[in-house]
């Protein structure tokens, strides 16, 4: 309800994750400094001051308490949202009105603006260290590779990692894509699907470097949000900004990884189309622009709108998509990123022999996609069996 208080956990985030897998645990629930809210008006002020003055405490300090030092257990920060109401509870009744958007992507934009304004040295994510101190020392980590870790299936990015250019990021990624396809005991449904999957990922590794901007593989990375989505924001009645919550997979991105969000169009994310989205992107473009325009401490360096309207003419809007999910890479490479960038026809593609390239991924695929099969029928008698018992 409008104007109802929300009861938010500074961080969520060790509910569904950090209590199964030791690599993850501790990581962003009990040290993380962005893992709950921001409102519009502070959003980036802890973040900037922390920036200024490197030896600066957090807001957030150490203390140890007698009353809890024998229970080894974490904790959690409580805050409480008292304006506005989730995007989502209005989303679909006043999507088409262009007031609210409008007033929605200006505040998105400003939102982007003032965290790309300051650069930051590597990529990686922040956290507090035991003094309270703001360390940007941790691994760069979605909400999906989260997920991922908690069902099992490791990243092989320890904790301490971070990444100084954009293709050893990019690259770690479809690393950590590789590992979801070995491990995840449903990751094929039949031989041509695994041959299909592996194709992707080994073309993937040789052209999405070429996708990225040269000039910008060591630099700028700024911080920007990974799972920005329509039930974190929160808004007033007139669609302005309020309130982001649930901030624990925030990170120091290369900048091309600032992107619009590709929920504007109301579609999933395997679902929007190069032809449909384009008028979305390019008015969230605009409107970022005359925002750039009003900032009063413009500088040489290249505007955001610039970098954006480049990464969708080279396809680097779509490689970040494909690269942040998993679960929708496949469908973005084959029917987004070939088609538009690399100039394959919807024949060619359903014509090639991906039996042929999906060698190039491991040696004696043959083993792999036997043993994955294994897997998956196993995978389906214990969920049928789960199933059974419940009924």
């Amino acid at each position: 309800m409008p104007g109802s208080k929300r009861i938010v956990p500074q961080s969520q985030y060790r509910i569904f994750t950090a209590l199964d897998y030791p690599q993850t645990k501790d990581i962003r629930a009990l040290n993380s400094f962005h893992g709950g809210r921001v409102g519009s008006g502070k959003l980036v002020a802890i973040f900037l001051l922390n920036l200024a003055t490197p030896t600066q405490p957090s807001k957030y300090l150490h203390h140890n308490s007698n009353h809890f030092a024998d229970l080894d257990i974490g904790y959690i920060l409580i805050q409480t949202i008292t304006s506005g109401e989730m995007l989502s509870e209005s989303w679909d009744e006043n999507v088409d009105d262009v007031r609210l958007q409008d007033n929605l992507q200006r505040s998105l934009a400003r939102i982007m603006l003032s965290l790309a304004r300051i650069p930051l040295p590597r990529i990686g994510a922040f956290r507090l260290d035991d003094k309270g101190y703001l360390q940007l020392d941790n691994r760069p980590l979605n909400v999906m590779f989260a997920m991922h870790e908690n069902e099992g299936i490791p990243l092989d990015i320890s904790r301490d990692t971070t990444f100084s250019t954009t293709n050893d990021f990019v690259l770690q990624h479809l690393a950590a894509f590789d590992n979801r396809l070995l491990y995840q005991p449903n990751a094929i449904s039949s031989c041509d699907d695994a041959c299909y999957q592996m194709t992707s990922l080994t073309a993937a590794r040789a052209i999405f470097p070429q996708m990225f901007r040269k000039d910008f593989c060591n630099g700028p990375f700024v911080f920007c949000f990974t799972d920005l989505h329509r039930s974190n924001i929160f808004v007033n009645e007139d669609w302005n900004v309020t309130c982001i919550i649930d901030l624990e997979f925030a990170c120091s991105l290369p900048i091309e990884f600032v992107q619009p969000p590709y929920w504007l169009s109301g579609k999933l994310i395997d679902e929007i189309e190069p032809v449909g989205f384009a008028p979305k992107h390019a008015a969230f473009v605009d409107i970022l622009e005359q925002e750039e325009q009003l900032q009063t401490n413009q500088t040489d360096a290249e505007p955001l709108s610039g970098i954006m309207r480049q990464a969708w003419r080279n396809g680097a809007f779509w490689a970040t998509l494909a690269i942040r999910d998993p679960v929708a890479f496949t469908e973005i490479f084959y029917d987004r990123i070939l088609p538009s960038y690399f100039s394959y026809s919807p024949e060619e593609l359903e014509k090639a022999d991906y039996s042929f390239y999906a060698r190039l991924w491991r040696p004696d695929i043959s083993s792999i996609i036997d043993k994955k099969l294994q897997d998956r029928d196993s995978y389906l008698e214990r969920l049928n069996r789960v199933f059974t018992d419940s009924s």
